[in-house]
């Protein structure tokens, strides 16, 4: 329970600068898909090693787990673009988009971590007798 609750304050904070960064950059004239195509890879790059030291801490250093951090979030990069290019193409208000896009990736991204990136040690594992 302690990862999730971990997970979600990193996940809060970093959504929140970047949203905010996404809202300074639609007010200077981009559209909120060019602001996500941009921004993302920076948050997702440093969230890594967050989520690595203190989100999933105790979890499983396993080899290749940078790479499938990024597996997973090339998935959500790709979702988040054209998931929020549709709601404007649709639409939608840009500032919204992005809120919709965040809310609905959220969920599919921390069970993709947990069970592809951040498994718990195998020794934290309760022994049947």
């Amino acid at each position: 329970m302690l990862k999730i609750v971990r997970f979600g304050i990193v996940g809060l904070a970093q959504n929140a600068t970047c949203y905010g960064l996404t809202l300074m950059l639609i007010w200077a004239g981009w559209t909120a898909w060019q602001a996500v195509l941009v921004l993302n890879p920076l948050a997702v790059a440093l969230t890594f090693f967050i989520n690595r030291s203190w989100s999933f801490s105790g979890t499983a250093k396993i080899r290749g787990q940078g790479w499938r951090y990024a597996i997973v979030y090339a998935f959500a990069y790709l979702y988040a673009v054209v998931f929020t290019w549709a709601q404007e193409t649709a639409g939608v208000a840009s500032w919204l988009a992005v809120i919709i896009t965040t809310a609905t990736s959220a969920i599919a991204i921390y069970i993709s971590l947990r069970l592809f990136v951040f498994r718990d040690l195998p020794e934290a594992q309760p022994h049947l007798s």
